[in-house]
């Protein structure tokens, strides 16, 4: 008598087990994922030290000082001037007052919040509105110099997806390219006062560098000159003493110094987009800072009144 096959369930199907193991899995996944959602709410319901302090806490007093902090505007006043004010009324005022403040009138939270939606999505909007209205007529209609125009849109963004690739003529293009040519067509430098490498930017005559300037096999520089404009970061992470070193007037990324320690005179960079590292500077009298730093001036190793007098001399500067 042959045993009978049970048609009713597929044999590809999951075993009880197996799908009691998925779902507490998804479960789990689900309740990490939704940590940090819970932390975000919480903070909003502490106070301003609770929510910086550090380590965090965990479990603090509710609070609603941050809201308070968020649609009001506040005003630091001495202790003689709170106590000439009549006792606060409200439950918000009494919260301002523990921090010696006082309610100046409202922010303008709303005012911001509702611009920067309506930018949102009024930039989205006709991004997407305009972007449909040109793929349709791309892929409907017959556009004089079709493939030129989509071959100009992917050089600088590269299409993957939806059925289109990268051009391969990109790669073709790129490999053909000269960039000191092409540096020299849109500055009012020549092929000759271009670098792309360290040591061509150490040459005599060069005044602009392409790319990052890593020099980092330098240990001292007594005499040291560097281009004009260095279109990238300079690594100078393992100099330690510096006597006469020329920088740029311009440095499109960060100036890395962090191992220097001593100085007789130096001259950084007038603007500086990146940030400037000298952890390791131990006196800064004969420094002269930029006027311009997009990012921050590190000087973790300064002693604190130094620090004080260039935030005096340099107020623009972040000083870390």
């Amino acid at each position: 008598m042959s045993a009978s096959l049970d048609t009713t369930k597929s044999p590809l199907a999951p075993s009880a087990r197996s799908r009691r193991s998925a779902a507490f899995l998804i479960i789990l996944y689900a309740s990490i994922s939704f940590i940090p959602m819970v932390l975000i709410v919480s903070t909003a319901f502490k106070s301003v030290t609770d929510a910086i302090s550090y380590p965090p806490k965990i479990l603090s007093e509710p609070s609603l000082e941050g809201f308070i902090n968020l649609f009001t505007e506040r005003s630091r006043q001495s202790a003689e001037y709170l106590k000439s004010l009549p006792p606060p009324t409200t439950w918000y005022e009494k919260t301002v007052r523990k921090r010696q403040m006082v309610i100046v009138g409202p922010s303008r939270f709303i005012h911001r919040f509702v611009n920067s939606m309506v930018i949102g999505f009024g930039a989205t909007f006709f991004s997407v509105f305009f972007g449909t209205i040109a793929a349709y007529a791309f892929s409907r209609f017959r556009i004089p110099l079709k493939d030129d125009l989509l071959f100009l849109y992917q050089l600088d963004s590269i299409i993957e997806g939806f059925g289109y690739e990268q051009d391969p003529r990109i790669d073709e293009i790129l490999a053909k390219r000269d960039i000191k040519s092409d540096i020299s067509s849109i500055t009012d430098y020549s092929k000759e006062q271009i670098s792309t490498t360290g040591q061509e930017a150490l040459e005599d005559g060069i005044k602009f560098h392409y790319g990052n300037l890593d020099l980092s096999s330098l240990q001292f520089a007594e005499i040291l000159k560097l281009p004009e404009t260095v279109y990238g970061s300079v690594y100078l992470d393992s100099l330690r003493s510096a006597t006469n070193v020329e920088f740029p007037k311009t440095v499109h990324g960060s100036i890395d110094l962090h191992r220097l320690q001593f100085t007789r005179i130096l001259k950084l960079p007038e603007t500086v987009y990146g940030s400037v590292y000298l952890n390791s500077l131990r006196s800064a009298k004969n420094v002269e800072f930029p006027k311009t730093v997009h990012g921050h001036v590190y000087l973790d190793r300064l002693p604190s009144a130094e620090k004080q007098e260039i935030r005096k001399r340099y107020p623009k500067l972040f000083i870390r």
